[in-house]
């Protein structure tokens, strides 16, 4: 895999003390690269209907072909068992472009790895076309009751004999539009399950688009209707037993910080668009850029970008390593990077002005994406209270998944 190797040069958001491996550096490099020459161009295509699905299929098909999609899957499984650094690299710098790629970038290699370890069936007849982007995955979790209150879902599926039979709906679901493989969750006697099943050709399936909602590409909102699945493609998860949460942590520390690298890469280029436009833009014929005031605003937000990547690689660096306190720092980095992340982008727009809301220049993008990456995988506020509990605070309860 020829963007593991070699060398880097330094980049324009982030230094050379974080401590990135060379590979590590040139994988940024050349992911960086590849997305700005090939992705930005087309960035509007992913926010209409009739062009997106095409734009997603052929950029996950080149995704996987470069090896980007098994970078964080174990070698057994066929991937290339790189640490989860190199994973928050890759989102980064494609959320830097399109933050609903992003999303698909991360899903399709982290649900293929969810399918081996809880569905192994499921990997065994999909999971390589996913992780060479030959097929796309999504997960429909959220019920319309909420997303952590389990104690009030209904269960919507039972055994019958060497079949899971499902009913219920799911709403919000990224991608569920365009999907070939479509992983659902939900109750069954009050326990957590998951299914895995092929969006294409299932009866009693139904996933309807809805584009105005959420991180391009569309969203779905799903229906379940008698659907039927192989029972081998069905099993509990351990993540809700009883209408309780109990094991939620393992897998919500990845997700924790994932999610805030992607919220990295689009506060970042945020600021370096807008960075570059001040440096233009002129008023009593100097740049904008040159004003005090301007430049107090832009230092303090390159402070926060440059303290929220720390606190990235710092949460990463514990889980990577097992350390007691991960379920500590990858819920608070989340938060605290996201919230900064709204923030930054946000203030971009003040910078620019009315040119901010114009499209093309692509900065109410990165707000619109910030937004959304700041309520996925539970918003903040959950982050913070799941926080609050494993630093022992009196009664402090509530943990998200």
């Amino acid at each position: 895999m020829s963007d593991l190797h070699g060398a880097m040069p330094g980049i324009a958001t982030g230094g050379e003390g974080y401590g990135y491996t060379e590979e590590e550096w040139l994988l940024k490099k050349n992911v960086r690269q590849f997305c700005e020459e090939f992705i930005d161009p087309r960035f509007r295509e992913s926010f209409k209907a009739e062009t997106a699905d095409p734009l997603l299929k052929e950029f996950i098909k080149k995704f996987g072909d470069k090896g980007y999609l098994r970078i964080f899957v174990p070698e057994e499984l066929g991937g290339y068992g790189q640490r989860l650094t190199a994973q928050t690299i890759i989102l980064e710098e494609v959320a830097r472009v399109n933050g609903g790629l992003a999303i698909h970038t991360g899903e399709n290699g982290g649900f293929a790895l969810l399918l081996a370890l809880e569905l192994p069936a499921a990997f065994a007849k999909w999971g390589e076309a996913l992780l060479s982007g030959e097929l796309i995955i999504a997960d429909a979790e959220n019920s319309p009751e909420g997303q952590c209150n389990y104690s009030e879902h209904a269960d919507i599926g039972r055994l019958e004999g060497d079949e899971w039979v499902i009913n219920g709906t799911k709403v919000f679901s990224s991608g569920a539009s365009f999907c070939d493989v479509l992983m659902v969750t939900g109750l069954v006697d009050g326990d957590m399950h998951r299914w895995a099943m092929d969006a294409k050709n299932t009866p009693g399936l139904k996933i309807t688009p809805n584009p105005e909602m959420g991180n391009s590409p569309m969203y779905g909102a799903i229906e379940l209707n008698n659907v039927r699945v192989p029972k081998e493609f069905g099993a509990k998860t351990g993540t809700v037993i009883n209408r309780k949460k109990v094991d939620a942590v393992p897998r919500g520390k990845g997700n924790a910080v994932t999610s805030a690298a992607l919220a990295m890469g689009a506060m970042g280029a945020a600021f370096d668009k807008t960075v570059e436009y001040l440096k233009h833009r002129t008023t009593n014929f100097q740049p904008l850029a040159s004003l005090g005031s301007i430049q107090y605003k832009l230092a303090l937000m390159k402070s926060k970008i440059e303290a929220s990547r720390s606190f990235l690689i710092a949460a990463t660096r514990m889980i990577e390593t097992n350390h007691k306190d991960a379920v500590v720092y990858a819920p608070l980095a989340k938060a605290y990077i996201c919230d900064t992340a709204r923030e930054i982008t946000s203030d971009c727009i003040q910078l620019w002005g009315c040119a901010g809301y114009n499209p093309d220049t692509g900065i109410e993008r990165h707000l619109r994406d910030a937004v959304g990456f700041a309520i996925g995988v539970s918003t903040s506020e959950m982050q913070l209270a799941t926080a609050a509990k494993y630093m022992r605070l009196p009664g402090a309860e509530f943990e998200c998944v």
